[in-house]
């Protein structure tokens, strides 16, 4: 992947990040609910270092649930394969 797709990657990725970094809403416009004044933020999706696999049907069976962000795992697969193939050269 070219500099151009690797830059669209990493867009991606900083938005993805940056939704983490969200304050409610409801703790400014209802601040007499709020007496206290902790730093919160909103639960958000995380990329992390490494990728979550799918447990597999022995552990699903024994109560092991997938990774809550497996799902943004695979969307942003599929965007790295999308715009790989979006800049890749033309074939004749």
């Amino acid at each position: 992947m070219d500099k151009f797709g690797e830059t669209l990657i990493a867009l991606y990725l900083e938005g993805i990040r940056s939704l983490s970094n969200i304050n409610p809403i409801d703790r400014r416009l209802l601040e007499e609910f709020f007496k206290s004044d902790p730093v919160v933020f909103l639960k958000s999706p995380a990329i992390g270092s490494d990728e979550p696999q799918m447990p597999s049907e022995e552990e699903r069976k024994k109560g092991k649930i997938p990774d809550e962000n497996l799902w943004l795992w695979k969307e942003y697969n599929q965007v790295k394969a999308l715009v790989a193939d979006l800049i890749a050269e033309p074939k004749n």
